[in-house]
């Protein structure tokens, strides 16, 4: 009792030293604070964003990461409808599923000879209506960029995929520029 009532008599004996080392506190902890929510947050965007650009979990066929850059179709998964209905149907996993779908990345070089104009490209084959589904998760309610007034000229528009249409395909604003496609040939 005694160490507390000297404590208590410093703290008195010099005010304005003690409310600069509690403001000090103060601001050190809610620096702290807003530190801790800006990187829980970032853990989650970067989840949400892996979990809609790649998924949970990823199969891949033997030798891809040591060759399948350079020939992603020979390395593309045979007879898949019957492994998608295998995962599907596999007691274990099953009930933590919400969706299974295929994806294929490639990458090249794109060009427009009537513009003498290339680029090099990343591709990703998809089924479309499968990766709205898997593009649209968002357990955490983070705001999407899709929604951003400053990013309307980029969403806007209808999809550029159709699930009937199996050779259709988008091309992004970048490569565009890049291709000139929007001017005449």
């Amino acid at each position: 009792m005694q160490n507390l009532i000297l404590a208590l008599r410093n703290i008195g004996r010099n005010r304005r030293r003690s409310a600069v080392t509690i403001m000090a506190v103060a601001l050190s902890c809610g620096g702290l604070a807003l530190f801790g929510g800006y990187m829980s947050w970032m853990f989650k965007a970067v989840e949400e964003q892996t979990v809609g650009s790649y998924g949970h979990l990823q199969i891949y066929k033997q030798g891809y990461y040591a060759r399948g850059a350079g020939n992603p179709s020979a390395y593309a998964i045979a007879d898949y409808e019957k492994i998608k209905a295998l995962i599907q149907n596999d007691p274990v996993i099953a009930p933590m599923l919400e969706m299974v779908t295929g994806q294929i990345y490639f990458h090249g070089l794109v060009s427009a000879p009537s513009r003498q104009t290339s680029g090099t490209f990343i591709g990703l084959g998809v089924f479309p209506d499968e990766d709205h589904y898997v593009t649209e998760w968002n357990p955490y309610r983070i705001t999407r960029a899709n929604k951003l007034k400053v990013n309307e000229a980029i969403f806007a528009g209808p999809p550029e995929l159709d699930e009937n249409d199996i050779t259709g395909g988008g091309v992004g604003l970048g490569l565009g520029k890049i291709l000139r496609l929007n001017e005449e040939a």
